[in-house]
């Protein structure tokens, strides 16, 4: 799904840019923000902008292969600008897909014909944007770049929630739980909150072991504008 995906991205650059470089196109739907590239503040708004002809109804978009169309606001429309953000809950940008490359594609018709000049195109139903958003991690202990978590029943563990570079303001970061494991003595499977203050890059928290399991579990590090990071393992039991 990920390759297909960058594959089809990529399958109509060159006609968009023989487009560009011959005659000059027009998109029925334009990403403005975010563009191509890394990104060392948080992507906050995701902003499409619709051509006056633009055939309402027809759009769509989907970032890293979720469908987020119902995110756009106000109501795509013909010559307005739309703008959807990624919040939990549900919605995050996972820092495993493709390496942290995210994908945002979008699509929408044209109320008129789609014109062919010396066999390039001269309008275009669809755009993309390929960009990495800054991340935020889970990690053991407050110094390892260890996202393995295994420990054993009652046994409770430091952990850390790790962004590269430090915000300039507080950034809250939702860190979901799981049931075989308490975060900061919470109830098992209870989500928990941390803060990374404004020129730090870490927030620490607790984990224990509440019940054994053969299955792995996972904690997930949430952050609007920032890639999700996930850490994990499994509780052992206390021999």
């Amino acid at each position: 799904m990920i390759e297909h995906d960058h594959q089809y991205a990529r399958g109509w650059l060159l006609p968009t840019a023989l487009c560009l470089l011959a005659v000059g196109c027009q998109h029925a739907v334009r990403i403005q923000v975010p563009t191509d590239g890394s990104y060392k503040s948080p992507v906050t708004a995701l902003t499409v902008k619709f051509h006056p002809e633009f055939k309402p109804g027809t759009f769509n978009a989907y970032l890293s292969g979720q469908m987020i169309t119902d995110l756009f606001q106000p109501a795509p429309a013909p010559n307005g600008v739309s703008t959807a953000t990624i919040i939990y809950p549900p919605n995050y940008m996972d820092f495993q897909y493709n390496n942290n490359k995210q994908l945002l594609m979008v699509h929408g018709e044209f109320t008129t014909p789609v014109f062919y000049l010396f066999g390039i195109p001269t309008r275009f139903t669809r755009d993309s944007s390929e960009f990495s958003p800054p991340y935020v991690r889970v990690f053991r202990g407050r110094t390892s770049f260890d996202s393995d978590l295994t420990l054993k029943e009652r046994e409770t563990i430091a952990a850390t929630a790790f962004v590269v570079e430090a915000p300039k303001e507080r950034l809250v970061v939702t860190i979901t739980g799981h049931p075989l494991v308490s975060l900061n003595d919470q109830p098992a499977g209870q989500n928990i909150q941390v803060v990374i203050e404004r020129n730090d890059r870490r927030a620490d928290f607790t984990v224990r072991g509440i019940q054994t399991g053969g299955e792995i579990f996972r904690i997930r590090a949430i952050a609007t504008g920032y890639s999700s990071g996930v850490g994990g393992g499994r509780v052992l039991q206390n021999q």
